[in-house]
């Protein structure tokens, strides 16, 4: 029936399925039952069906494949269209590697190179987006291909591959050493686990220290997931974590997260190896630790695993960090649970969480200047400006541009009456992946009577020029001498923000003008011969009469305004973090405005089309 009817209907497909199930190879000959599966194949392909109609084909054709040799070998020829494509979700992606795994000859070579090599895709994705989103589905595709093929080619492949992708991507270790527990989990003997373990481990020992300082947080879960294994030296955890220790700022300048880090490693080394082995170089390590930290808590923790070290045998230190039972029971309180960074006890012991924010974060409405100064060497002679685009682009990827400063104000929000006063304040802004790390901010006290407010200035430094939601944490200690933390409301860092003015340039005979009108040229240029992908125009239709257009640009972007070209045409020439530039030529007419817009980073057009229509719909510049 199915091959003289066009007809896409679920409810028919699931009743063959049903009778196939139910009467198993008494109802379908094999012809049929090869087109049945074919027909499941190819609505799962089908780009024009629902996401959700093709992942139910799939997942259909998923489970025939498991009991039917005949499925199995239809697919292996048909290899082509699971291959996943660019235009696939990532749920479709998943399911099309599964079936092909399902497909897996252990015999084969083209098997094993068409499995790995589709994993290209999302390989790539990992790659562009660095931030790891995408890390969880590539490592569930990774260990479907280990767990259903342990012990072949396929699974030294995937060993393989892991090895590679955590070098290149040092942000995915969270997600390598949970598929190196999987796989411990799954295999028998733990050979490929040793094996990429002592191999990782090998490639971090082997980085340049520059290398290491920029992903000290990763390499140090690697490490002590490393020193938890008695297998693997200790003498190189140790020489690392020292060479660490002494060649960069991590105790004099590192955040909290990292030193308790280290301290974890230090942890797992005294439970897990004999201190025999690692006397001198571990309580060389603890030494330098409690001698140059900054921070009272990680001091206290280095010197009282050194005193264990020096002046307790080896039985006695492992029954000391002993972890806690499994047994959910909250009056455990064993050294470890109080001495080391996994917590175990109930975090009300120590620290008191309060559900509402005690305080407030809110922006000041007083201004900066942020104009500054690009020293460029040009030929004042030639007055020739693609030499002074060139020299100007080349001093400004070089240069470090002035960071984004907010002014705000930490203030008792109205109706509060838990917290009314207290001291040594920690304000925690959590790291954004398109941002450098923040400096903590220190509050030595505040009282709502006497001391309702505290001012400080927000800092960032963008990696790239996007608008986010930073998420606020405050530590304090109460009047009771107890410390507690409150979650303050998210601070939104809008895309106007980023704003900063062109530069004046030093060392060049050229003026704003003249360097606006030479950016516009270049950019205008590129885009018009397509020798740069990463410039972009575009214009947007502001429905502004002229007297708010002017309005806004008189008193929102007037710094960024570098002239009237003539009476109805305004230049704005607007610099974001790291090296992007936005260019605005708006033509102002009585009913409407016309932005004409350049810029060196198409990815931004549509937060710059965003903010645009949000001036439109507000009248002034929106609160991206």
């Amino acid at each position: 029936m199915m091959k003289y009817l066009v007809t896409m209907d679920v409810p028919l497909l699931n009743l063959l399925l049903m009778w196939k199930t139910m009467f198993a190879d008494d109802l379908f000959a094999d012809a049929e039952e090869t087109y049945l599966y074919t027909r499941l194949l190819r609505d799962g392909h089908h780009q024009s069906l629902p996401i959700t109609q093709r992942l139910l084909c799939l997942h259909w054709l998923e489970q025939f494949i498991e009991v039917s040799p005949l499925a199995a070998s239809m697919q292996s020829q048909q290899h082509h269209l699971l291959v996943p494509t660019a235009l696939d979700s990532s749920d479709l992606r998943l399911q099309k590697l599964r079936i092909l795994t399902a497909c897996y000859d252990d015999s084969s070579d083209v098997d094993t190179r068409l499995l790995i090599s589709s994993l290209g895709i999302q390989r790539k994705l990992v790659h562009y987006s660095q931030s790891g989103k995408y890390g969880p589905a590539l490592f569930r595709v990774l260990y479907t291909y280990f767990s259903r093929h342990p012990g072949t080619e396929l699974a030294a492949e995937v060993c393989r591959f892991v090895e590679v992708l955590v070098q290149a991507e040092p942000f995915l270790m969270p997600h390598v050493l949970d598929f190196l527990k999987c796989v411990q989990k799954t295999e028998v003997q733990g050979s490929c686990y040793h094996q990429m373990l002592l191999c990782i481990l090998e490639q971090v020992t082997q980085h340049d220290m520059a290398v290491v300082q920029e992903n000290l947080s990763y390499h140090l879960m690697l490490l002590k997931e490393a020193a938890a294994q008695p297998s693997v030296s200790s003498q190189k955890i140790i020489q690392l974590l020292l060479s660490v220790c002494e060649s960069t700022p991590i105790l004099t300048e590192g955040d909290l997260l990292v030193g308790h880090q280290l301290i974890g490693v230090c942890r797992s080394l005294l439970q897990t190896h004999p201190t025999r082995d690692m006397f001198e170089e571990l309580a060389d390590l603890l030494h330098t630790v409690f001698t140059r930290s900054n921070d009272v808590g990680i001091q206290s923790k280095a010197k009282f695993y050194y005193a264990m070290l020096v002046k307790l045998p080896d039985s006695q230190i492992k029954d000391l960090l002993v972890k806690a039972p499994s047994t959910g029971s909250d009056s455990w309180k064993s050294m470890a649970n109080l001495m080391s960074e996994d917590v175990s006890i109930p975090e009300r012991v120590c620290v008191i969480k309060f559900d509402n924010p005690i305080l407030q974060l809110t922006r000041k409405t007083e201004s900066l200047d942020k104009s500054f100064r690009l020293a460029v060497a040009v030929d004042s002679k030639t007055g020739d400006d693609s030499t002074l685009f060139t020299r100007y682009i080349t001093s400004m990827k070089s240069a470090v541009l002035p960071s984004i400063e907010i002014p705000a104000s930490l203030t008792f929000p109205p109706n509060q009456d838990a917290v009314k006063r207290f001291y040594a304040g920690i304000l925690t802004i959590d790291r954004d992946e398109d941002y450098e790390a923040i400096a903590e901010y220190i509050v030595v006290y505040m009282d709502a009577a006497a001391m309702p407010s505290h001012d400080i200035l927000l800092t960032f430094t963008p990696l790239r020029p996007s608008p986010t939601s930073f998420r606020l944490r405050f530590t304090f200690t109460d009047m009771e001498g107890r410390t507690c933390l409150s979650m303050l409301s998210p601070f939104q860092l809008r895309f106007d923000d980023l704003f900063l003015p062109l530069p004046i340039i030093d060392g060049a005979a050229c003026n704003k003008l003249q360097l606006f009108n030479c950016l516009w040229q270049s950019f205008y240029n590129v885009c018009s011969f397509n020798t740069d992908p990463s410039c972009a125009s575009s214009i947007v239709v502001l429905m502004l009469p002229q007297e708010q257009m002017m309005s806004i640009l008189s008193a929102d972007l007037k710094e960024y305004v570098i002239a009237l070209e003539y009476e109805e045409c305004v230049s704005v020439g607007i610099v974001l973090p790291p090296s992007s530039h936005v260019l605005f030529k708006m033509v102002i007419e009585a009913e409407k405005t016309i932005v004409h817009i350049a810029t060196d980073n198409w990815e931004i057009l549509p937060l710059i089309n965003r903010y645009l229509l949000d001036m439109q719909a507000t009248g002034k510049p929106a609160d991206s």
